[in-house]
């Protein structure tokens, strides 16, 4: 009997931390980096004190527009209170998940210490490259080798 609970404990152990999302969206969504495999990552540290940062959200938004199939997830480090961050995103238009916090160390990343700084994870979930500054729809299209946009 003793070595049935123990054992059903360790199933438990094993399951909970299967489950344990990577990261939790402003609106409390969890966050599972696994079920991205096969999509670009887009991964942008960003700051409302970084001008920047706030001009670089325009062209994240353009990014997920123009490719809906790149995920993007804007990480505001800040300790902002989660109803600020939803404000922000609705007075900005963004069209992809703000969150408070993700451990990028997990994908071979180190966290930032200068903004705006994005990491792109690849397809096969790898960390792919790191960018510095702020990027444009063009650098993105660079870097993950998008298809030019057809306007129709």
């Amino acid at each position: 009997m003793r070595c049935k609970l123990i054992w059903i404990s360790l199933l438990l152990v094993v399951f909970l931390s299967a489950c344990k999302p990577d990261a939790v969206d402003i609106y409390g969504r969890p966050i599972q980096m696994s079920n991205y495999k096969g999509r670009w990552v887009v991964i942008n540290y960003w700051a409302t004190w970084c001008t920047p940062c706030i001009s670089e959200i325009a062209e994240l938004i353009k990014l997920k527009t123009y490719y809906p199939q790149v995920v993007i997830l804007g990480v505001n480090p800040d300790n902002l209170d989660k109803n600020v961050l939803q404000q922000l995103s609705q007075d900005y238009g963004v069209n992809y998940d703000f969150l408070t916090e993700f451990p990028i160390e997990d994908w071979g990343g180190k966290k930032p210490t200068d903004l705006p700084v994005t990491f792109i994870i690849s397809p096969k979930g790898k960390l792919y490259q790191t960018l510095v500054g702020p990027q444009t729809l063009s650098s993105f299209q660079s870097v993950m080798n998008l298809p030019p946009i057809t306007y129709q």
